[in-house]
Parts: C-alpha cells; sequence; structure tokens
C-alpha cells in the first residue's frame, strides 16, 4: 500500500503548474524589456547615423551651390566683351 506523503493530488499538480507559469510569465517579460531596451538602442544609433549624414549632405550642398555660384561668376567675369 502507497503512503499517503507519495501521492501526487490534484491541488498538488496545480500548484506547480501555477508557480511554474509564474516562473515563465516573469522570465518572458524579462527577455521582453531587454528586448525593446535593445531595440531603443539600436533605434537611437540609427537616429543618430541618419542625423550626421543629414548634416553632411547639407554641408555637401551648401558646397556644390557656392561652387555654381562661383562658376557664375567667372563666366561673366571670362566674357568677352564687344
Amino acid at each position: 500500500m502507497a503512503k499517503k506523503d507519495n501521492l501526487v493530488t490534484k491541488d498538488f499538480l496545480k500548484r506547480i503548474i501555477n508557480d511554474f507559469r509564474d516562473e515563465v510569465k516573469a522570465e518572458f517579460g524579462k527577455m521582453r524589456n531587454e528586448n525593446f531596451e535593445m531595440k531603443d538602442k539600436i533605434i537611437g544609433e540609427i537616429k543618430a547615423v541618419r542625423e550626421d549624414f543629414d548634416a553632411h549632405s547639407f554641408l555637401h550642398q551648401t558646397t556644390n551651390d557656392t561652387l555654381d555660384n562661383h562658376e557664375t561668376r567667372l563666366r561673366k567675369l571670362e566674357k568677352p566683351s564687344l
């Protein structure tokens, strides 16, 4: 005959399952937070790179505009006078 201490009851199984479910939820919650933190860092880096690129592009456009202006002025100065 089995001892009463060795029997697995329905309440015992429910407790074990609920404890396991709580642990899994906690772990997934932690992993989800870590995932969001990592995404935030990546998005921050991408944003910084885009801002740097935009600033760099603006400087090139300004330089190109200045060169175009110089070209126009030089053509006027070098125009043969009749």
